[in-house]
């Protein structure tokens, strides 16, 4: 109701105008009434064409956030291919908008066509996605960009492990790292936890176990004491990983004491994920204990 009363304050002021130039022009010559009517009729055209203006901006943002919704909703579905070309074509759209909420769409249109495109196993069309993103977004001001542009590097530094590149790979864990990994966002945290989980996954997979371990460490110390459950998660499952790595190195006494230290400090944790650990850590701890 509120919005109709905005939309037609205008024209209500103009009408009022009107009956005001009646009052004024009784009387008055000729040409104070086409002075003062032409006034009124150039006060209209500037209302009109703002008033034009923001109701063609109200109906684009509309339509571009139901088309997103549709590509979500397909996404969820898992009709992928069609939920891309959805985001596809509103990227193209709205192509280099400056409207902030069309432009937020659009940036959330990019990130997650590069999400599906990394479910399909098209890592390769993920990464040029990615490198678009953030061409366009990644030196952006905008809080609201942020998550995304975590996400996005997140994104491509996965596409680039599928394809085994993983020094580039790291590269972009530590990009990601170093943009957030100071921040106070809970959202933000979460995703620069995983980074630094995968990245100790990878230097495994490069048989680079001291920097793993440092990393396994690094997760442990910034997140084990986390409000966030999700970021104590990771904490547990890095030091799980710490666990492993340490039986793979034949080093069993300081393996022994990673899972037991999971199990100390996580045990009577409820977050699933860190029950996953904790479960994890206690088998393996007793299966060595058998032996």
């Amino acid at each position: 109701m509120k919005k109709w009363l905005r939309a037609l304050a205008p024209f209500v002021l103009i009408v009022l105008g009107a009956w005001l130039v009646r009052l004024v022009t009784a009387g008055a010559s000729q040409t104070t009434n086409l002075v003062l009517w032409w006034g009124l009729a150039a006060l209209f055209v500037v209302v009109f064409a703002t008033d034009v203006r923001g109701l063609g901006r109200a109906l684009r943002t509309r339509r571009a956030a139901a088309s997103y919704r549709k590509g979500v909703a397909l996404a969820e579905q898992g009709r992928r291919e069609e939920a891309i070309a959805v985001y596809e074509n509103l990227v193209r759209r709205l192509g280099s908008t400056t409207e902030p909420v069309l432009r937020e769409l659009a940036a959330m249109s990019l990130a997650n066509e590069g999400v599906e495109l990394g479910a399909l196993s098209r890592s390769e069309d993920a990464i040029e996605v990615y490198d678009d993103f953030m061409h366009l977004y990644g030196t952006a001001n905008e809080p609201e960009l942020g998550v995304l542009v975590a996400t996005v590097l997140y994104g491509k530094a996965q596409a680039l492990g599928a394809l085994g590149r993983r020094d580039e790979e790291l590269d972009v864990y530590d990009d990601l790292i170093a943009r957030f990994g100071a921040a106070s966002e809970p959202a933000l945290l979460e995703i620069v936890a995983m980074g630094l989980l995968n990245k100790g996954v990878s230097l495994f997979a490069l048989e680079r176990h001291v920097e793993e371990i440092a990393v396994y460490d690094d997760v442990a110390a910034r997140f084990g004491h986390a409000t966030e459950p999700a970021l104590r998660g990771q904490a547990a499952m890095a030091l799980f990983n710490k666990g492993v790595t340490l039986g793979a190195l034949g080093r069993s006494r300081e393996e022994m004491a990673a899972y037991g230290q999971v199990i100390t400090r996580f045990g009577a944790d409820r977050e699933p994920l860190v029950q996953e650990a904790v479960e994890r850590a206690r088998v393996n701890k007793t299966s060595r204990e058998s032996r």
